[in-house]
């Protein structure tokens, strides 16, 4: 992959962290925040473990120390995370129990990408995305949020950030 790959990479990931704090602000209130913060990190828990769990499958091997090394102690681990998920999601509408998913995608494509092109390059472009997208999620009042519309200034202070991750890019 090129640098400028890895920055798209970085971006999408930061697209996908805009939903996820919508998705969340959503089921705050519609539960609590620390429900909310709670159905979200055990999202990121399934996730990971069903990651981690593939990456075994298909030879990749977990670098955990034993027992999570194992093929099978990993696979309990992942169905153990998604039952209680999906318990958890009982409360909201199902498609939240997928806002720790994006976290997952986050905290993955960081360490695949920050020694590649770097904790400022990834930060740069991670947030340029981040922005980008909360421009539409507000806009259209994503996950029954309150409309916030796009605005000539807030297009022009994403700009700013787009300019920073360019300059980012450069200078390294």
């Amino acid at each position: 992959m090129t640098e400028w790959a890895y920055l798209a990479l970085a971006f999408a990931l930061g697209t996908g962290t805009a939903v996820q704090l919508q998705m969340v602000a959503a089921m705050g209130q519609a539960l609590n925040p620390q429900a909310a913060a709670w159905i979200s990190a055990n999202g990121s828990y399934a996730g990971v473990a069903a990651a981690l769990g593939f990456a075994m499958i298909v030879g990749e091997g977990s670098a955990l120390p034993t027992p999570f090394d194992e093929t099978a102690v990993m696979a309990v681990a992942a169905a153990l995370g998604i039952v209680l998920l999906l318990s958890l999601a009982r409360a909201v509408p199902l498609y939240f129990a997928g806002t720790g998913l994006f976290a997952t995608a986050g905290l993955i494509g960081s360490a695949f990408l920050v020694p590649r092109i770097g904790v400022a390059a990834v930060f740069a472009a991670f947030t340029l995305g981040t922005l980008s997208a909360t421009l539409i999620v507000d806009h259209v009042g994503a996950f029954g949020s309150e409309r916030r519309r796009v605005t000539t200034e807030r297009v022009v202070g994403v700009a700013f950030v787009a300019a920073g991750t360019i300059v980012m890019r450069t200078a390294a």
